[in-house]
């Protein structure tokens, strides 16, 4: 009997812990655009462009087995509801822009040409704002406590962020800089504890502890009250104002942004079984997703 339990254990190791660290369905031969964009409606559109590479390379003698290359002689053009928006001027290392912003409730496509690989395409849809109805904040000795709330949509499925940033000034050279810092924090609330995007397990929960995406599962059209904190640096630095940002996100950042975080957390993990990382790219990979934002500032 000790010999079976003994059998089973490496079996269960062997069945987790092995194969590719992220699995992208591609030829390794066949090298394959990648295209990473993530814009809403408080920035320009900006896109990078690279390019896969092999990812196991059998050749000693060959060190060059880069999983990606920035890729800066694109061609690029994002349309709007099915009309030409405009075509994407390349800036430094191969990034893309366009002096446009992503509009709530519409459609976009972004199509990217190069004359030695596959054309690729990508499409989302922008979700429409949601308001913070109500942000406080409290502080004791030892943290900043949150609590938001603000109103779900009803019938429909919908999927949030919340990014904290603190405001502090800074001299250098005797002048005065404002400094933007995105914060972590951490909440017990169940609300980023029971939204996966499949059947919940021991395993996904630990996987996914620190993503900061969440949908409306079980909660379509309810008001939302979250409480999150904040640790206190040490030593601590002054702070003028906070900015609480609430991210309504399309399903494909939701899922990106869970198996992204979920391989980071599987490096500490002794047993994982493998993970995709989420892409909705059409011909090559990577993701093309967007959101709309809305900000609370609270002066401490």
């Amino acid at each position: 009997m000790k010999n079976y339990i003994i059998y089973f254990i490496i079996l269960l190791l062997a069945t987790y812990s092995c194969e590719d660290d992220i699995k992208l369905n591609l030829n390794p031969d066949s090298p394959v655009m990648v295209v990473n964009a993530l814009a809403g409606n408080d920035s320009l559109v900006r896109v990078h462009v690279s390019l896969s590479k092999q990812l196991h390379n059998n050749n000693n003698n060959n060190n060059n087995n880069n999983v990606q290359t920035t890729l800066a002689d694109a061609t690029l053009s994002i349309y709007e509801e099915g009309k030409l928006l405009g075509k994407l001027k390349k800036t430094e290392d191969a990034w893309y822009e366009i002096q446009s912003r992503f509009q709530a409730d519409l459609n976009y496509r972004v199509e990217v040409n190069h004359p030695k690989y596959k054309s690729i395409s990508a499409e989302t849809r922008i979700p429409s704002e949601v308001k913070i109805s109500h942000c406080e904040m409290t502080k004791n000795e030892t943290a900043y406590h949150f609590q938001l709330q603000f109103q779900d949509k009803s019938y429909s499925k919908d999927y949030y962020m919340i990014l904290l940033y603190a405001v502090t000034n800074e001299v250098i050279n005797g002048e005065n800089y404002q400094q933007n810092s995105l914060l972590s924090y951490y909440s017990e609330d169940i609300i980023f504890k029971d939204n996966l995007l499949e059947n919940t397990t021991n395993l996904d929960q630990n996987l996914l502890r620190g993503s900061l995406g969440f949908s409306d599962h079980n909660k379509s059209g309810e008001k939302f009250d979250i409480k999150f904190y904040a640790p206190i640096q040490v030593p601590p630095y002054e702070i003028k104002v906070f900015k609480v940002k609430l991210l309504h996100i399309s399903r494909d950042y939701f899922a990106y942004e869970r198996s992204k975080r979920m391989i980071s957390n599987r490096e500490d993990m002794p047993i994982y079984k493998k993970i995709n990382l989420h892409s909705n790219i059409n011909g090559g990979a990577g993701i093309f997703a967007g959101y709309t934002l809305n900000e609370w500032e609270i002066t401490d």
